[in-house]
């Protein structure tokens, strides 16, 4: 599974339709380790123990839940949970990371943890006699996933994002046995346009030079240019060096929609290696792909159940996007 794309970017969060509903779970369940090793570093004279667990938890609704977030009543299952401890010492403080499956009783979801273990950030002058700041047996950080599949199709491509307290037994080894966690979050839905019209959006009637912000967002599509490392680029450009105003894709552009679709189709020019197009269902999961065949402009389609996410890359940086559509699903 790919790394979720996490959507709680400030101008996402204004510029999109959202609806929110709270999250709210405790949690049971078990810490297993399965290996671990010490790393040492001679550069910098420290040595880091490295470990793998598996953790399952049995999670119910709390207090704050909501009626739709009873759907993800269930159990949650990283296995491969991975740890790295300062001074080669499973009681100092880590960092970790993993990736879950969320399976509901009316819902599933996949995607990541990450944050800080045997820390304690509940502590003076902000709170009053609850943890030192190197509290053991805790570890606390961010999840985010997506729902991948409901019993109520709203909720397909909905977000589950927040925070997590979990407790556990430490020790040099890295800790294992029982747990107890808290998850607190939202499950976070785009209010899409649902008419089952196709949304287009035309670049190449903007004007050559113009510069916005990336990811430039138009009818809540996202467009998100990067560069030769992949890292966002600082702007987004319309260029008319490749015979047609269009957007300059860069060496990627990634698409995200705001609802499902079942089509896509962009039209390209480009001037040096013909670029592919990629679309990726709300599970991140590749559905189907096109690469032009000319210089252009030329339209790629694709066609596929569930499309969230589209990937455009030029290899050689010589693309412009003239036009984009989808069709809702």
């Amino acid at each position: 599974m790919k790394n979720v794309r996490c959507k709680d970017r400030p101008g996402y969060i204004y510029k999109t339709p959202l609806c929110l509903y709270t999250l709210s779970k405790n949690a049971e369940g078990e810490l297993q380790r399965r290996n671990s090793q010490e790393q040492p570093c001679p550069d910098q004279d420290c040595v880091t123990l490295k470990t793998r667990h598996t953790l399952s938890l049995n999670l119910s609704a709390h207090d704050c839940d909501s009626p739709l977030a009873g759907l993800l009543d269930g159990q949650f299952v990283i296995k491969k949970l991975m740890h790295a401890f300062i001074d080669g010492n499973g009681e100092e403080r880590g960092v970790h990371g993993g990736r879950f499956v969320w399976n509901g009783v009316g819902a599933q979801a996949r995607g990541s943890i990450s944050g800080i273990t045997n820390a304690g950030t509940h502590r003076a002058p902000v709170f009053q006699d609850c943890q030192p700041c190197d509290a053991r047996g805790f570890m606390e950080g961010r999840f985010c996933g997506t729902v991948v599949s409901a019993e109520d199709e709203t909720l397909v491509g909905c977000q589950v994002l927040g925070t997590y307290r979990l407790q556990f037994d430490p020790s040099q080894g890295g800790g294992e046995g029982a747990v107890q966690a808290t998850f607190e979050g939202v499950i976070l839905c785009e209010c899409g346009g649902g008419n089952g019209e196709q949304v287009c959006i035309d670049f190449e009637s903007k004007n050559p030079g113009t510069t916005g912000p990336n990811p430039w967002v138009e009818q809540n599509v996202e467009f998100l240019v990067n560069d030769h490392n992949g890292n966002p680029k600082p702007n987004t450009q319309i260029d008319n060096g490749f015979g047609a105003n269009g957007l300059d894709c860069g060496f990627s552009t990634e698409i995200e929609l705001p609802e499902l679709a079942s089509r896509v189709e962009a039209r390209l020019v480009h001037a040096a290696t013909p670029p592919t197009m990629e679309a990726f269902d709300s599970a991140n999961v590749l559905v189907g792909s096109a690469t032009m065949s000319s210089s252009g402009p030329e339209t790629l389609s694709i066609s596929a159940a569930d499309i969230k996410r589209v990937v455009i890359t030029p290899p050689q940086n010589e693309t412009a996007l003239l036009r984009f559509c989808y069709d809702p699903q």
